[in-house]
């Protein structure tokens, strides 16, 4: 089928890496390994962070144009050569689909939605208009896949119903990070010389991008509590770069006097790979996060995670048997699980093979491809029974 994709908060082809653009991606590689055909659509980005009413509206005129022209470029396409369905990841109330319901009204195609969220409280504030731009592409849409269970309540409560909502894990190509590094002591012996760290002690690993906000409430929170782990050795270090560095920098001052933190900057996809194996423990406290993908390449890659249990994480990081869970804002409880895995060796191998074992089954490409397609062929059939 031909499929048109669209991703109102971040295109697939951003120049900044995300969470939210790999998601995309995955997805556009998800439905290509069904023999789809996948073009985005537009990257028209509607985001709008500031709660201005006037942007908002702004926004809206300008996807009218952009709808009235992508109309008139499918229009002119032989039938086959046209969208068969209008795919759209990710919106929300401060990044709404201003395209997708319009065009594939037009077009008279099934409109699916990958990863959704509704809350009645956005209907009032700075954010009104474009919450009920989200309600009407919701009420519109012939199907919602949902990554982040707890998206569910919310979608249920403007739905009244669920039969259109099917959860959808989040997932990767496991197969990448599972892939036997060869020399592998080698490289951390390179890279604890060239970091000036020791490669004998507990390396703890971080990524994520430096940015305002939950990230930065998230390094402080971890500075904390990595300050109070003073009788175990441990090491950290920091993959991930972003405006807010110098704010993160200064929060892990004393600790990287003391040799204990390590910031190696943005990393390429093979050498964050190289990390995932190289290190021992991934620790994140997630503050706010719908998920995390770096939760789950951490866990593919065989790392057991310690995180904070935000959103969605719990659906990805099985408490106790990949990783340790903690209540959101418990830095007490935070450090104890950390310290409970540099401490018991077999716990962490236990985990790290079943980190490994849960991904590969649960989370994998593959799984979701078979999943979606089986979904997008009964939505299809049924859109055309009813038309």
């Amino acid at each position: 089928m031909n499929i048109a994709f669209y991703a109102p908060l971040k295109s697939p082809d951003h120049l900044i890496p995300s969470g939210d653009r790999l998601m995309a991606r995955l997805l556009i590689k998800a439905l290509k390994m069904q023999q789809h055909h996948v073009e985005i659509a537009s990257s028209f980005r509607s985001f709008e962070d500031k709660g201005s009413l006037i942007y908002q509206q702004r926004k809206f005129k300008e996807a009218k144009k952009i709808c009235d022209n992508l109309i008139q470029i499918f229009l002119k396409r032989p039938l086959k050569k046209r969208p068969h369905i209008w795919f759209t990841y990710h919106l929300y109330y401060k990044a709404p689909d201003l395209i997708g319901p319009f065009v594939s009204h037009h077009l008279n195609i099934p409109y699916i939605v990958a990863e959704a969220s509704h809350a009645r409280k956005r209907l009032k504030g700075p954010w009104a208009f474009n919450a009920k731009k989200v309600i009407e592409s919701l009420n519109q849409a012939d199907h919602i896949l949902t990554l982040n269970p707890r998206d569910n309540f919310g979608l249920v409560d403007l739905l009244r119903n669920d039969h259109k909502i099917t959860n959808l894990a989040p997932f990767l190509e496991t197969q990448i990070f599972q892939k036997k590094l060869n020399q592998l002591i080698k490289l951390k012996k390179l890279l604890a010389k060239k970091l000036n760290c020791n490669p004998t002690q507990p390396w703890l690993l971080t990524v994520a991008m430096m940015r305002f906000g939950d990230k930065l409430s998230s390094y402080n929170f971890l500075a904390e509590a990595l300050v109070k782990i003073k009788s175990i050795p441990w090491q950290l270090i920091i993959v991930g770069d972003g405006p807010a560095r110098q704010e993160i920098e200064k929060s892990f001052e004393s600790l990287s006097k003391d040799q204990k933190v390590f910031f190696v900057g943005q990393q390429d996809s093979n050498s964050l790979i190289n990390f995932y194996r190289m290190t021992d423990i991934f620790v994140w406290p997630a503050i706010n996060e719908a998920y995390g993908m770096s939760l789950l390449e951490a866990q593919t890659s065989g790392l057991p995670v310690v995180a904070g249990d935000y959103g969605g994480v719990s659906s990805i990081v099985y408490h106790n048997e990949t990783g340790l869970l903690n209540k959101p804002g418990d830095i007490k409880n935070f450090t104890k699980n950390i310290k409970k895995l540099l401490s018991n060796p077999e716990l962490k191998r236990t985990m790290s093979k079943k980190a490994k074992t849960m991904t590969k089954k649960f989370h994998s490409l593959s799984f979701a491809s078979k999943k979606i397609d089986t979904l997008l062929h009964q939505i299809v059939s049924l859109h055309e029974k009813e038309n």
